[in-house]
């Protein structure tokens, strides 16, 4: 049986709010810190693993840091790309058959889960 402690609450409530970005464990813990709930790092990466586990969030690793996304249990999160604004981190999702022919055409199975566009958004040019 799994605990859904007030740690776990106030952790995915952050990562819930920040839907449309992908955060770090860095700002979850910043961003708890300045609300006045000093969780330790260790306890946000175990519930990560956790999340993680259960498919409640994606997970993508850029200049050897790690970044997750709430998708909740939206599976299609899992078969097609997302671009990130590298200045204010907005995600946006991809139409699912953006490289269906590229993949059949060159028989390559793109990994969607681990990949992402890179650019900068309207809002930030």
């Amino acid at each position: 049986m799994r605990y859904n402690t007030q740690n776990k609450q106030l952790i995915l409530e952050y990562i819930k709010k920040n839907k449309d970005k992908y955060v770090s464990v860095n700002d979850i813990q910043q961003e708890l810190i300045n609300q006045g709930n000093n969780i330790n790092k260790s306890t946000i990466y175990r519930y990560i693993d956790q999340l993680l586990s259960e498919k409640l969030i994606l997970k993508y690793t850029a200049e050897k840091k790690a970044y997750f996304k709430y998708i909740e249990d939206n599976e299609s999160c899992h078969t097609h790309l997302h671009m990130k604004c590298k200045r204010c981190g907005l995600v946006v999702h991809l139409p699912t058959d953006l490289l269906s022919s590229i993949e059949e055409s060159n028989q390559f199975k793109v990994e969607y889960e681990t990949s992402i566009v890179q650019g900068i958004c309207n809002l930030c040019q």
